[in-house]
């Protein structure tokens, strides 16, 4: 048995992902065989005494060196814990497992190395921390002369912190005056900019400077907003830390690191150190690379929170730059203008950032106002755009930004208020628009010249094979059961040519601008019908025109035009059976392509005019010539928003296909939604009886 004594330890989320190697090997359910403790919390103590009666191993679980995206104090769940079975990497009082591993590098080769070296890169570039919720630094705020002076940062820290004290620092009371001695003992001639900590500035904590009583004559400034330290370090050539883990982000950045206590990367001649630690003295030979692959690659493990599996730094790394990115650009808020209120919360989580609020109103001249004084963006769902509204922005200076379902949205219909697991946020037109640009077409029309270019297109690759093994679409609905599909499979011709038309919901804003002179689905079978005489056509109504939500399907009378009508088949099966996938706008169309089959296209929908389908229309603003892969990196990768309802977080493509196919649990709608829901069934069902049809 894993004894575990702190109730904190035991709440924390995934804890049997993070501990999998200790639970498989200490499984006795009848005896203590090891024992697990939080660092140097009060509850450790008491875990490393158990331990050491039972003379039974201790296991000291931390938060890893790459977190999260909020901190922890916040909730956010840990992304990374250090294991460490030797001591606690903080506590330089006694050995930890980095310094054994570093002791003894045979576990050290060419392939870790070479691991280091990228991900250090890769950190760099994101610019990735523990905590990832602080913007990047903002130059207009720094002096005129920051650029260009002789400059070096101070990182304070709160006094009394537990990294300090078993990090030797001595007497803590002097160490201000000891760091400002040794900044004009190396840099005599430098600017000293002084970074404090959070905690002192909301005036929680003291810090190891008295920010009131600085020396006069040194010329300090002092920098007392949030920021993103390996942002604010990158511009300096010297930092000096104790024992805060930004020092060795500053190693990471190539730069000189002063140290007064002893970090877990101090002792090894990597920084200038002020303690001296004999144990690490005997050590040599260490390198940047190796010990980050120590502290990293060896002590931390990381989870992907959507999977639930343990996973390696990398696809960590990439997950929190997804969400630092989307933090930043909703940092301050968003102004929501015409959107119904049980899409609120919705957007609240997809517009949503740690330091911002998003206001809603119906009322255009409020929206603008709010946008304008507040200087936030202006959202509007897409279809509900007013082009009054759109005048008014473009006069005072206000862009628009378009919101829309994304392309993998949901195990259930929109119409029925299903929550997205995908939005699209387009600031220059949407997707389904042709008549003006928009993002994604921007993104298709450079995609060869992105410099992830490669690995988007094998990334596209990976989506293209989960999603047909998991046989995904749009909505997720309708049955393929083995008995329905042989009823269905019997009805089908074996000496003609089988083509899927499926149907629109013709008063959809897609159809509207998209559709041409088409505008309704017995105009799009007529137009099937006489470019393809002799083929044997199946046509499939629109979900949301079967579930009796959407009135634009019942317009046209289709009957007479196709060969076999299906409703109760997933459309996903039907695309197993079907020689050719012929469309007006719908998204069935680029389903279609992602399984290789011919699409005829007589509208003008995002994926057509890049050389992927057979088109009736022009498109002479779409210039590139695209392969299937780039055409899915950019619908799916590039474009959209993925929010997982049952973890709370932003989360990749991979992970929104992952989701799809293994719903958790989600929260629970309001009751107005959960109303509206049964008053659609009752609907459907009552229609459905009298017709004597399925659904």
């Amino acid at each position: 048995m894993l004894k575990i004594i702190s109730e904190g330890i035991k709440k924390l989320p995934n804890l049997e992902l993070f501990l999998e190697e200790e639970l498989k090997l200490y499984s006795d359910p009848k005896k203590i065989e090891a024992v697990v403790g939080w660092g140097h919390k009060e509850t450790a103590t008491k875990a490393r005494a158990l331990a050491y009666e039972l003379k039974v191993p201790y296991f000291a679980l931390e938060d890893g060196f790459i977190r999260s995206l909020d901190l922890g104090v916040n909730k956010a769940p840990p992304l990374s814990l250090s294991v460490d079975p030797v001591g606690c990497y903080y506590d330089a009082g006694e050995p930890s497992y980095i310094e054994k591993l570093l002791a003894e590098p045979s576990w050290y080769d060419d392939y870790l190395k070479q691991q280091a070296q990228y991900l250090i890169q890769k950190i760099c570039k994101y610019k990735l921390s523990k905590y990832n919720r602080a913007p990047d630094l903002d130059l207009s705020l720094m002096p005129s002369s920051f650029a260009t002076e002789e400059k070096v940062l101070i990182l304070d820290q709160c006094a009394g912190d537990a990294s300090l004290i078993l990090g030797q620092i001595g007497e803590s009371e002097i160490l201000g005056k000891r760091i400002l001695d040794r900044v004009d003992h190396y840099y005599p001639k430098a600017k000293i900019y002084l970074k404090c900590h959070p905690d002192v500035i909301a005036g929680k904590r003291k810090g190891l400077f008295d920010l009131k009583n600085l020396p006069k004559d040194k010329e300090i400034v002092i920098l007392d907003k949030e920021v993103n330290l390996i942002s604010l370090m990158s511009y300096f050539e010297a930092v000096f830390t104790v024992t805060s883990q930004a020092g060795f982000e500053a190693l990471m950045l190539g730069k000189r690191v002063h140290v007064f206590g002893l970090p877990f990367y101090a002792g090894y001649g990597l920084t200038f150190d002020e303690v001296r630690c004999e144990r690490r003295a005997n050590i040599h030979g260490v390198t940047l690379e190796m010990l980050f692959a120590a502290a990293y690659l060896m002590l931390c493990r990381y989870i992907n929170p959507v999977t639930q599996k343990r996973v390696d730094l990398d696809e960590v790394l990439e997950l929190l730059h997804l969400q630092r990115e989307i933090n930043e650009e909703n940092r301050g808020g968003a102004v929501v203008f015409g959107v119904k209120r049980w899409k609120r919360p919705i957007l609240n989580a997809y517009l949503g950032s740690t330091q911002g609020q998003v206001y809603y109103t119906n009322n255009p001249h409020k929206a603008l106002k709010l946008a304008q004084s507040k200087n936030l963006q202006l959202n509007v769902w897409s279809s509900k755009r007013n082009p009054l509204l759109d005048e008014e922005a473009n006069a005072q200076g206000l862009t628009i930004q378009g919101i829309e379902d994304g392309f993998l949205r949901s195990q259930g219909l929109g119409c029925n208020h299903v929550r997205p697991f995908s939005l699209v946020f387009d600031r220059e037109g949407i997707y389904y628009d042709p008549q003006k640009p928009s993002r994604l077409e921007s993104i298709l029309n450079t995609i060869k010249e992105h410099p992830d270019h490669e690995l988007l297109c094998s990334r596209a690759g990976f989506l293209i094979r989960e999603i047909l093994k998991a046989k995904l679409t749009k909505y997720n609905v309708g049955i393929a059961d083995a008995e329905n599909l042989a009823s269905f499979k019997a009805q089908l011709p074996k000496d003609k040519k089988l083509i899927l038309v499926p149907g629109q919901v013709e008063d959809d804003a897609s159809v509207l601008r998209a559709g041409g002179e088409i505008k309704s689905n017995a105009t799009l079978l007529e137009a099937v019908r006489a470019h393809n005489k002799e083929a044997f056509i199946i046509y499939k109504p629109h979900p949301d025109v079967l579930a009796l939500n959407r009135q634009g399907g019942k317009s046209s009378d289709t009957q007479g035009l196709y060969d076999l009508k299906v409703t109760n088949l997933s459309i996903s099966a039907l695309y197993d059976l079907v020689d050719e996938v012929h469309v007006l706008t719908s998204q069935s169309g680029f389903e279609a392509l992602l399984r290789k089959i011919p699409v005829t296209v007589y509208g003008k929908p995002f994926y057509a005019g890049w050389g992927l389908t057979y088109d009736f229309q022009e498109f002479p603003r779409r210039k590139a010539h695209l392969t299937l892969e780039e055409l899915i990196a950019g619908v799916l990768i590039l474009y959209p928003r993925y929010f997982d309802w049952c973890t709370m977080q932003f989360m990749r493509p991979e992970d929104a296909v992952y989701r799809l196919n293994h719903m958790g649990k989600v929260p629970q709608d309001s009751l107005f939604v959960r109303f509206v829901r049964q008053i659609y069934a009752l609907k459907r069902g009552i229609y459905y009886s009298i017709k004597g049809e399925t659904e």
